[in-house]
């Protein structure tokens, strides 16, 4: 399966893909704070039952650098509660052998594991994936073997990302009942894990990201409120992430894995995807499960289907039409 499409981004290659940050430049690296989006979320799972039998055509797709949790990994697939297809990616021929074992038996769809560069991180193969595949489907959710050794209070994150988006079979339902609700909504992201949050602001990161949001046709400027899916795991409906999969990004585009934890064309992308899906006509929601967090300020507890369809028609933000700071706009209409 090729993957990979021509890039229409060669002019910023020269100068965007081979920058990055390793972690000890990192550690002294300033970091600008920006006020954040209301903080609004949706409590998971919702406090009402939900019958979701079929909704669109649905896939997986998944980076697993670490093969070794893989079967890690099935288990929350298991919690989807109806038919879908997984596409997994790779970047060694003997590690997709190792996938491709544990997914031996796999009976709830069709499975496909890729082998691609080691460039990009996730975010590289996540793009080039939905690239190919994304015309046949309504719905997707983006996962990763996420391990952030390098620092402590990061161990728990993966943890915390897949449980949010694939935890169990209610939490799941709520999602895509909220897709089924709510039309608009075109991403649906964990809320911001509690010991990461000091990080994020643009964190060295606004110049890349301002120069590929060019691409997109945003104009970004310092003051511009940032939210992100932190950790780059979210549901999507497909059509909400063609503004980023018409960029045609191509590996090349991406650095070589060097240990960077920042200021590379990925981390830019990371910091997009909201940006990207109000591009394409559709809002964003968080979604948050209260054991995770100490206190949730700005988290809705969901006790029926209208109150959903309040909720999100009054609560949501937009990226595209807000700036930071002083005399704040909002726009609940959502489409730019």
């Amino acid at each position: 399966m090729a993957i990979y499409p021509k890039s229409k981004m060669s002019t910023l290659h020269t100068h965007l893909a081979r920058r990055g940050v390793t972690f000890d430049e990192y550690k002294g690296h300033s970091n600008i704070t920006l006020p954040h989006v209301d903080d609004f979320s949706l409590s998971v799972p919702f406090d009402y039952p939900i019958d979701v039998t079929s909704i669109g055509r649905i896939a997986v797709v998944c980076h697993l650098y670490y093969p070794e949790m893989a079967a890690e990994f099935s288990q929350y697939f298991e919690n989807i509660p109806c038919p879908f297809d997984l596409y997994i990616s790779t970047d060694s021929i003997p590690k997709r052998d190792a996938i491709l074992a544990v997914f031996s038996s796999w009976k709830i769809g069709r499975v496909e594991v890729v082998v691609v560069p080691n460039r990009g991180r996730d975010i590289a193969p996540k793009l080039a994936l939905l690239s190919a595949i994304n015309s046949k489907y309504d719905f997707v959710v983006c996962i990763h073997s996420k391990a952030s050794t390098h620092h402590e209070d990061l161990k728990k994150w993966r943890g915390f990302l897949l449980h949010h988006l694939l935890g169990s079979p209610e939490i799941v339902k709520s999602i895509l009942e909220l897709f089924a609700v709510a039309p608009e909504i075109g991403m649906i992201g964990p809320q911001h894990h509690e010991p990461i949050r000091k990080w994020l602001g643009w964190s060295g990161n606004y110049e890349i990201t301002r120069d590929v949001a060019r691409c997109l046709g945003i104009e970004l400027m310092t003051n511009h409120v940032l939210d992100f899916p932190s950790g780059s795991m979210f549901w999507a409906r497909t059509s909400a992430l063609k503004p980023l999969i018409d960029l045609n990004l191509a590996a090349e585009d991406f650095a070589p894995e060097e240990g960077q934890k920042d200021e590379t064309i990925a981390h830019a992308i990371e910091r997009l995807f909201y940006f990207s899906v109000e591009c394409a006509g559709y809002k964003w929601v968080k979604i948050a499960d209260s054991k995770y967090f100490n206190e949730m300020p700005g988290a809705v507890q969901v006790g029926s289907r209208d109150m959903l369809k309040m909720v999100v028609s009054e609560k949501t933000s937009t990226l595209t039409k807000q700036l930071a700071g002083n005399g704040v706009s909002k726009d609940n209409d959502g489409r730019p």
